[in-house]
């Protein structure tokens, strides 16, 4: 069965009806409630928001949201990072 998840829009392969989300949206939403700092918790949550913005389509809906993105890692790695 091919479905499509509904975090990042990724079209897998499942045996299982019930399903919605890729092996790799389900594995960061497990470790980001696993994770024991704000920091790690972040990390997952914007890999799962760049898998989904790099299946855009080309444009500049696309360059926007990548520069968002980056702001989103600069700021993890910069401001959140530091205070811990």
């Amino acid at each position: 069965m091919t479905k499509r998840c509904i975090d990042c829009g990724i079209i897998f392969q499942t045996d299982d009806p019930e399903q919605e989300r890729c092996e790799f949206c389900e594995d960061d939403r497990k470790d980001e409630e696993e994770a024991e700092s704000d920091y790690l918790r972040n990390c997952y949550r914007i890999f799962r928001y760049k898998r989904r913005y790099e299946n855009t389509k080309p444009g500049i809906i696309k360059i926007l949201y990548f520069t968002l993105l980056h702001l989103m890692i600069w700021v993890n790695e910069h401001l959140i990072r530091g205070c811990e």
